[in-house]
Formats: structure tokens, C-alpha cells, sequence
């Protein structure tokens, strides 16, 4: 078919610009304008307190306007005691201000009685113990001696030097000066001792029953 018949013209828009002004601005569109104003400065705040410090010989002072804050210095601690040490021949004097103390070296004490010499030879049969004017035999057995053992090694050149003797079954025998003779005592293990023949040897037997010192 045939093309249709064209539609009218539609209408001019308005043109519009916008003009500033010391109170604002106005919107100017043909036949119209509307004015538009700044809006007005808020209230200025509150201004705020001037404060300062001052150095006193006590220690400080802080001052805001109508108000002031006192800071003091601490007080100084007692001052603590001084002490020395003086060696004397009798042992030492420890003086501390208008104080002193003395300590003295303890004795000696007295000398221990000198033991009997002694020797252990072994035999085909076990040991033999003589001891000055005495002797004790020791015979292969059960309880065999494996080992004879002088604590601390020698130490006398002269008197009893007592000994251990350590058996087959693992006891360990102690031959002992007891002054009116030798006697024999079975050492327990884990414990420490010390002999009494004058030498002061300590030893211990551990828990598995070796013996050191």
C-alpha cells in the first residue's frame, strides 16, 4: 500500500542559562527564572583553654585559664648500709655501720689412732689377710674373693691401710681396724662410707655394686 501522511512538528524546547549573583545564582528560562541564594555561615565555636607547664623546685605546675594541677617530684629511698669483711687469725669480723659480727674457725680435732699394716696374698686355695702379729685365711668356696680392692689406692706407708674384698656372689666384705683388733662388716649397696683407718677415705657403692671414689 501506500506510505502514510507525515505527522505535525512536535514544539521548541525552552532554552535556559544560569546567571551568578552575589547572593547566589538565577536559572533564567525564557519566559520564567528562578533565583537561587547562598546559604548562611554556621556559628563560630567555643574557642578552647590555653594551658601552660611551670618547672618548680618540687616539681611541676600545670596552668589552664581559671585552674592549675600541682605535680610533685618523689621523695629520694633510705640509703642502704655498707659492709666489709676483715680476715683475723681467729676467723673474720663483718662490720656493717654501727654493727659487726665475728665468726671463728672451728678446731682441729684429734687425732685419729694409728691402724695396723696389713697385706692380703692370694693362695691357691683363696686369700690370706696378715695383719702385724695376726692372720686370716680366706678359702676358695661358694662365695670365691674375685678382687681385692684399697680404697683410695695406698695411702700409709705405715699402720693398718683397710681394704675391700669383693666375692663371686657379688658381696663386698670390708676389713676393718676396730683398735682392739680386724673384724669384717658386708657393705650394702648404694650407700657412701668412709674407712677408719685414720686416712679418711670416702667411697661409695653404687646400686649395681661397683665402688669408686
Amino acid at each position: 500500500g501506500s506510505d502514510g501522511q507525515d505527522g505535525s512538528d512536535g514544539q521548541d524546547g525552552m532554552s535556559c542559562k544560569v546567571e551568578e549573583t552575589n547572593n547566589g545564582a538565577i536559572l533564567i528560562c525564557a519566559d520564567s527564572k528562578s533565583e537561587i541564594f547562598n546559604g548562611a555561615d554556621g556559628q563560630d565555636g567555643q574557642d578552647g583553654s590555653s594551658c601552660k607547664v611551670e618547672q618548680t623546685p618540687a616539681g611541676a605546675v600545670l596552668y589552664c585559664e581559671d585552674s592549675k594541677v600541682e605535680i610533685l617530684n618523689g621523695s629520694d629511698g633510705q640509703d642502704g648500709i655498707s659492709c666489709k669483711v676483715e680476715q683475723t687469725n681467729q676467723g673474720a669480723v663483718i662490720y656493717c655501720a654501727d654493727s659487726k659480727a665475728e665468726f671463728f674457725n672451728g678446731q682441729d680435732g684429734e687425732d685419729g689412732k694409728n691402724g695396723q699394716s696389713c697385706k692380703v696374698e692370694e693362695t691357691s686355695q683363696g686369700a690370706v689377710i696378715y695383719c702385724e702379729d695376726s692372720k686370716v685365711e680366706i678359702k676358695n668356696g661358694m662365695n670365691n674373693v674375685i678382687e681385692v680392692i684399697d680404697p683410695c689406692g695406698q695411702e700409709t706407708t705405715h699402720g693398718f691401710d683397710e681394704v675391700l674384698l669383693v666375692l663371686s656372689t657379688g658381696q663386698i666384705i670390708a676389713h676393718l681396724d676396730g683398735n682392739a683388733g680386724q673384724h669384717f662388716i658386708q657393705l650394702q649397696y648404694g650407700k657412701q662410707y668412709t674407712t677408719s683407718d685414720g686416712t679418711g677415705c670416702q667411697f661409695k657403692v653404687s646400686d649395681e655394686g661397683e665402688i669408686y671414689w
